[in-house]
């Protein structure tokens, strides 16, 4: 992992013994500390408990990116310093665009040769990632009208799973029983919903 340690370049004066060095920042500490103020300023509250498990896996997810792409001290301090969620979204543009787009996975999962493995990404980003933003956003709705709200969140560019048909969207008083939020269903290869081969976010 890129460490997001900072390296001082302090020269030699004579025979004077060479100053302590300054202990390293440990970047995951680092790291922690920004995510979980940046959760804090975008979190709706209240949350059950499926909403909980959720804002945890996308934090460890973005804890992950920040370490292993060497975010900077200037990224990190913008997260620390936001007070509101625009300014926390401003810090995006302190992100080099290689950060970006991993931190996205910008085209790279539709580089994967299994369909299957793409639409679980996508019910799991739809339902985990994007539909937790848009609530933030829109307060005064439970659900968005249509997914394309949601997919302007994400870094998908068509309402189409990976065999070309639409996902379905439950929400409200369509959830599946013991379902909260929001629900992501892909019909699968045999493009009928509810038979075996569906691809469903909360499974």
């Amino acid at each position: 992992m890129k460490s997001l340690a900072m390296v001082w370049l302090i020269g030699c004066a004579g025979s004077s013994p060479p100053p302590p060095v300054a202990p390293q920042p440990d970047p995951t500490a680092a790291c922690d500390q920004a995510v979980g103020h940046l959760v804090g300023q975008v979190t709706p509250d209240p949350l059950g408990d499926d909403e909980r498990a959720q804002i945890r896996h996308v934090s460890a997810h973005v804890v992950q990116h920040c370490v292993a792409d060497g975010w900077s001290a200037t990224t990190l301090k913008c997260l620390n310093d936001a007070a509101t969620h625009a300014a926390a979204q401003a810090c995006a543009g302190t992100l080099t665009a290689a950060q970006l787009h991993a931190l996205g996975d910008a085209d790279g999962p539709r580089r994967s040769a299994d369909p299957h493995e793409l639409a679980v990404i996508a019910v799991k980003q739809y339902a985990f990632e994007a539909y937790p933003r848009w609530a933030v956003e829109h307060p005064d709705q439970a659900c968005p009208g249509a997914l394309a709200e949601l997919r302007e969140l994400t870094s998908f560019d068509s309402d189409l799973d990976p065999w070309g048909h639409p996902y379905r969207v439950l929400c409200g008083a369509s959830l599946p029983a013991g379902v909260k939020g929001l629900g992501v269903q892909s019909a699968g290869p045999d493009g009928q919903l509810d038979t075996a081969d569906d691809v469903r976010s909360w499974d």
